[in-house]
């Protein structure tokens, strides 16, 4: 990984990474002025640990040295993104792993403080996509009462009903459901929630995206459909479910 081309995008933990190797020379060249320029900036940003490390490593350097080390500090904010910015996206990370963790005290500061509930994560996952998948009903609710978008889709094109879906939280799917989630997006090996549902043997689902008007006869990219995938799991109930609601062979 590049921890470079990441800490002069802001990113604390990538900077106080590049500053211990620059210490220890592994990977990139031992120099102790580099490490204490990165700590000095991520210091500047609110960083506790970076604080500590600023203040033990600039006493055992010489104030020439400390010198070199602050106006390196300069150059290097200079290519950062602003502060604001960069503390907003904190924020952000936060309020994605609060949702994954269901820290529903910790959401509610970070809304009450405008941070955006629709930001996304690396690999395009929002709150609650985190808690859906998670099975954090509770927050999946608060999210919704919040505005986020409900349909929105990761990187593997998996909304928060999909994720609900493929892991059973039935409770969640019906509140989506109840919100007019789409109940046809497919993710990126063509499969529904419906699909999913059937194949993870999750018949409560099944049943619910059923009534919602969940298109039976989709089939995903093997050109597998719901009741093909309850089949071949031997699912009973659902096949049933899907017979009823005009699935056939």
């Amino acid at each position: 990984r590049n921890f470079g081309m990441v800490a002069v995008t802001g990113n604390v933990p990538a900077m106080l990474r590049l500053a211990d190797l620059h210490l220890a020379g592994v990977g990139v060249k031992k120099d102790r002025i580099e490490a204490l320029a990165l700590y000095i900036v991520a210091a500047s940003i609110g960083s506790k640990g970076a604080e500590r490390a600023k203040t033990m490593l600039s006493a055992h350097l010489g104030l020439d040295r400390v010198e070199q080390a602050r106006e390196r500090a300069k150059k290097l904010r200079e290519q950062m993104p602003p502060l604001d910015l960069i503390q907003q996206q904190e924020k952000e990370q936060e309020l994605l792993e609060a949702a994954a963790e269901g820290d529903e005290e910790r959401i509610e500061d970070l809304l009450r403080q405008g941070v955006d509930a629709n930001a996304v994560d690396a690999i395009g996952r929002t709150a609650i996509i985190n808690a859906a998948w998670r099975g954090h009903e509770h927050i999946v609710r608060m999210l919704v009462e919040a505005g986020v978008e409900i349909d929105a889709a990761d990187d593997q094109d998996r909304t928060p009903l999909a994720w609900a879906s493929i892991n059973g939280y039935g409770e969640i799917s019906r509140d989506l459901l109840a919100e007019a989630a789409l109940v046809d997006v497919r993710d990126r090996d063509g499969l529904t929630p419906l699909i999913r549902a059937a194949w993870n043997g999750h018949v409560e689902i099944v049943d619910a995206l059923v009534k919602n008007e969940a298109d039976v006869h989709a089939a995903d990219d093997r050109g597998m459909t719901a009741l093909d995938r309850a089949r071949a799991q031997n699912e009973r109930a659902i096949i049933n479910v899907l017979r009823t609601a005009g699935a056939r062979y």
